[in-house]
C-alpha cells in the first residue's frame, strides 16, 4: 500500500504493528506519513505519536490532509461539478444504496468523489451494507 500510495495516514499504531512497518516504508519510499495524535495513555496511540515526534505530519481533519497536499480544486470547478452530484445523491428521500447512486453516473470515479465529499461535509453517513442516509 505505501508504495502504491501519494501518503498514508496513520490513525492507531501500537508500539510493534504492521501499521508502523507500513508507515517506515511509506518513508523509504519518500511518500508523505500523516499521523492522528492519541491520548498518552492508549497502548494504540503509542505508534501515531511517536511518528508525529519522527516528523510525520499531524492530521486533526480531512482539511490538513488536502491542505498539504494541494489537493483543492479550482472553487468554480467544484461548484459545477458539485451541484449536479450533490443534487442526484440529495434528491432522494431518506437513504440510497451505493450501487443505486453509481448508476446515476456514466463514470464511478465522479460519484464516488461525490458520495466522499459529501460524507466529509456531514451531508450524508454512511450505514451498514453501503446505504447512505441524509
Amino acid at each position: 500500500m505505501a508504495g502504491m500510495s501519494h501518503a498514508v495516514v496513520i490513525i492507531e499504531a501500537a508500539p510493534k504493528s504492521g501499521t508502523l512497518i507500513t508507515a517506515r516504508l511509506a518513508m523509504e519510499y519518500n511518500r508523505e506519513v500523516f499521523a492522528v495524535p492519541g491520548s498518552i495513555f492508549s497502548s494504540v496511540s503509542i505508534g501515531t505519536n511517536t511518528l508525529i515526534r519522527d516528523g510525520a505530519s499531524p492530521v486533526l481533519s480531512a482539511d490538513d490532509i488536502i491542505e498539504e497536499l494541494h489537493l483543492k480544486k479550482n472553487e468554480e470547478e467544484d461548484t459545477k461539478e458539485g451541484d449536479s452530484s450533490e443534487q442526484s445523491v440529495l434528491s432522494f428521500e431518506d437513504s440510497i444504496s451505493r450501487d443505486a447512486f453509481l448508476e446515476q453516473f456514466e463514470d464511478a470515479s465522479t460519484a464516488q468523489r461525490t458520495l466522499s465529499q459529501l460524507e466529509l461535509e456531514g451531508k450524508i453517513t454512511v450505514r451498514g451494507n453501503n446505504i447512505y442516509k441524509k
